[in-house]
């Protein structure tokens, strides 16, 4: 399979080290409209039915989404490390790909981390 530059790679090989570049960016996306989409829909259905929002349960079920969600990043990073660290003739893309998975990991973790702790700090149904 060739990826970019040229040079020929196993395919299990190349889905993972674009896996590992295209993971971490969908699971912070995936959380923040997630996080959005069950809040606000909770709170909203909530106030139509002048009822009083069920913060634990709605909080109890963003904390475990987003550590789901971040468990998925960090395991993407794990692989993203070690596909850069691979000692290989053809390291040029895969050890790019590896390298820059592994930091957007890192950014996209935290933040998940962030999008995580927003129902700790400030208010469910404000």
């Amino acid at each position: 399979m060739p990826l970019l530059g040229g040079a020929r790679i196993t395919r299990a090989r190349g889905i993972a080290a674009i896996a590992a570049f295209v993971v971490p960016p969908g699971m912070w996306l995936i959380s923040l409209a997630l996080s959005y989409v069950l809040q606000d829909f909770t709170c909203a259905a909530a106030a139509s039915a002048a009822a009083v929002p069920p913060e634990t349960m709605l909080r109890a079920a963003l904390l475990t989404l987003n550590g789901g969600l971040l468990i998925v990043t960090v395991l993407s990073g794990v692989l993203s490390v070690m596909l850069a660290r691979r000692e290989d003739d053809d390291r040029n893309t895969v050890t790019f790909l590896g390298w820059t998975g592994a930091a957007s990991a890192a950014l996209f973790g935290f933040g998940i981390v962030l999008i995580g702790i927003h129902p700790l700090i400030f208010g469910m149904c404000a």
